[in-house]
């Protein structure tokens, strides 16, 4: 099962909606690890880590979620697969800004989602 993007103004109305984004396991890995090459911090994408409980990303964390991924987007090129995955999760977060809403991802071991 993947890492799923959902947006929305709460998690409970998030996971109700149709995934954003996702991230299969090897995408995922390949993230982090893109992340650590760089030698700098990057604690949005570090909230990212745990792949099967998911993480939140609410207000202002998603514009700072985003710059982020600009950052190393731009430090791998476009000729990089992670590069090119990354657009992706980007459209989710941009979506998510321009609906002032949140983003939460959904891992495998979630069982209940609250509001």
């Amino acid at each position: 099962m993947s890492l799923d993007g959902h947006i929305g103004p709460s998690k409970g109305e998030a996971a109700e909606r149709e995934r954003a984004c996702f991230m299969e396991e090897w995408t995922h890995e390949a993230l982090l690890h893109a992340a650590e090459e760089r030698d700098e911090d990057h604690p949005m994408i570090d909230k990212l880590a745990d792949y099967d409980r998911g993480s939140t990303f609410v207000g202002p964390e998603v514009e700072t979620l985003d710059r982020e991924l600009e950052d190393l987007q731009n430090a791998l090129g476009d000729a990089s697969l992670v590069s090119q995955f990354l657009q992706a999760v980007r459209r989710a977060t941009l979506e998510a800004l321009d609906r002032e809403e949140n983003l939460y991802f959904f891992g495998d071991q979630v069982e209940e989602v609250e509001g």
